[in-house]
């Protein structure tokens, strides 16, 4: 009995990251985490994938470059780009 919620706690945090890291970068949280539970190597590989649209508060694309930044970016790293004002 015990080593059953030994694996089910081992397994949980590296669900919960794999599905925090994919949500912020816009991608199916379900499949990462079930994935990053099973196989703690995909946390490496959805922490490095970049997103597949935007996320508000975690990334915005250029328009300019079409290349992602971080929400905050006051310009495109890849290209120097200006962002447009946020609008209120």
């Amino acid at each position: 009995m015990t080593g059953y919620i030994v694996l089910a706690m081992v397994m949980l945090l590296p669900a919960v990251l794999g599905g925090i890291l994919a949500r912020n970068r816009g991608r199916s949280i379900l499949l990462w985490a079930t994935l990053s539970a099973v196989f703690p190597i995909f946390l490496m590989v959805v922490y490095f994938e970049k997103p597949v649209r935007e996320v508000s508060g975690g990334f915005k694309r250029c328009p300019s470059c079409k290349e992602f930044n971080a929400w905050k970016a006051a310009q495109c790293k890849y290209c120097s780009a200006e962002f447009p004002a946020p609008s209120l």
